[in-house]
């Protein structure tokens, strides 16, 4: 590959493809240790640290901040240079602090990187402003980096990194955290292993008053097993859309965020609130629909036609499709597909109840065009407060006083019952000042 295609490449990518595809790894193939990506809203300035072994000091630790866009010498804004001079003084003024033991060690050093290339001009002016910092910090740029990369981890430009596993990588950054949790009122958006409890999944027709009885919760990983077509149905703010986040997690990842060495079950997520008429006129239209959608990802065709890759198709909100006509082109045109041609797809449909996923054009006598109905159920007593001890991390104390006051008043009861509406109550009640949480009920109600 040429250097104009690897400069070009890199600088294609975001700072958590940056991070998380291609600095982690060099970092650890330069034989630096106790890399941590300690990208967050913690990090004080720090994207990436590790340590290196120091003669003297036994072990040192380096800061990384990453930028992928061009870095100039210009500090008359407040966004651009200044702002990353404000980062790299913070990453080198405040301590990294070890996650596990929590003992907070110094930062000796910074490394600032960036795909672009960096004139002397910007770089002797960043040395300038940091003053008594400029011989603490040192610059990565393009030309370096993939100096770096051709030494360390030559793989990178072989094609590997922009195909399945940046598609990968991206499916995990999109739905590793619990997103809009501040329009609701919290003060940090929540990574999703952490709090998701999810209702109870079961065949359809059961209902939230017979499964106590019943309990014959069904689980998703033995559905797909089973059939090809699911469709997930469930009340508004029953969590249908988080089912589908959790379930990506699960196919690629570990709950620590690892991805998965090998990865055999694709997961491919789409919206249908935008479907239009002329995405679904016919199955080839429907099909360049999808591949649009999956290039910008990074997904290549040749994974989809693999047959040694199950694609499992999750489509989302069935009932905000725009008219019953584009519901029918809908059904017809997904289940031609895997009828026809596509035996490895799965599909896996989330819908409100009272909208029926048929076609008068189809025949649905056939094992492949069987439609598996199942029910997310809203949470019971013990969902809920399962539910609560997450938010609280394990806190004992706050779960027992929200989870009473709620138990105590048939309202909150009644509400807690749909996931959304307790995610708004245990906001509310954790943002409340502590002298006023014994009239938290009135808050609410």
């Amino acid at each position: 590959m040429k250097l104009a295609e690897k400069q070009a490449l890199l600088q294609e990518l975001t700072e958590d493809e940056l991070r998380e595809l291609v600095l982690l790894d060099l970092f650890k193939k330069m034989a630096y240790t106790r890399i941590y990506n300690y990208h967050g809203a913690l990090e004080g300035g720090k994207d990436i640290v590790f340590c290196q072994d120091d003669p003297i000091n036994n072990q040192i630790y380096i800061s990384v901040v990453i930028k992928s866009h061009k870095i100039t010498g210009d500090f008359g804004s407040l966004k651009g240079a200044k702002n990353i001079l404000f980062q790299i003084q913070k990453s080198l003024k405040s301590p990294y602090q070890d996650t596990a033991s929590g003992v907070e060690f110094p930062i000796s050093k910074c490394y600032v990187v960036t795909p672009f290339e960096m004139d002397n001009f910007a770089i002797n002016s960043f040395k300038e402003e940091l003053k008594e910092f400029s011989t603490l910090v040192s610059f990565i740029d393009g030309p370096k980096l993939i100096e770096l990369i051709d030494k360390y981890i030559p793989e990178i430009f072989e094609g590997k990194l922009f195909s399945q596993d940046k598609y990968i990588r991206n499916l995990y950054n999109n739905n590793h955290l619990v997103k809009n949790l501040k329009i609701l009122g919290s003060l940090e958006d929540r990574k999703l292993y952490e709090i998701y409890t999810g209702g109870n999944l079961v065949d359809f027709g059961i209902s939230y008053e017979m499964f106590p009885y019943l309990k014959n919760e069904l689980k998703i990983f033995e559905l797909l097993k089973e059939h090809n077509i699911i469709a997930i149905f469930g009340s508004p703010g029953a969590g249908k859309t988080l089912f589908l986040q959790k379930l990506i997690l699960d196919l690629i990842s570990t709950r620590e965020g690892k991805l998965l060495n090998k990865i055999t079950k694709i997961p491919i997520y789409l919206r249908l609130y935008s479907l239009t008429y002329s995405d679904v006129e016919n199955e080839n239209k429907f099909l360049k629909m999808l591949w649009s959608k999956l290039e910008v990802l990074g997904l290549k065709k040749t994974k989809i036609f693999n047959k040694n890759y199950e694609i499992i198709f999750l489509f989302d909100g069935y009932d905000e499709i725009s008219s019953d006509q584009i519901r029918g082109e809908f059904i017809r045109c997904f289940i031609n597909l895997q009828r026809q041609r596509y035996k490895n797809f799965r599909f896996i449909i989330t819908s409100r109840y009272n909208y029926e996923l048929t076609d008068t054009r189809i025949k649905y006598d056939e094992p492949l065009t069987k439609i598996k109905r199942v029910s997310l159920l809203s949470f019971n007593s013990d969902k809920r407060r399962d539910f609560i001890q997450k938010w609280f991390r394990g806190d004992f104390k706050e779960t027992e006083i929200l989870n009473s006051i709620i138990e105590k008043n048939r309202s909150l009861r009644h509400f807690s019952r749909t996931p959304l509406l307790l995610t708004m109550i245990t906001i509310i009640y954790e943002s409340s000042p502590v002298d006023s949480k014994q009239y938290f009920k009135y808050l609410v109600l």
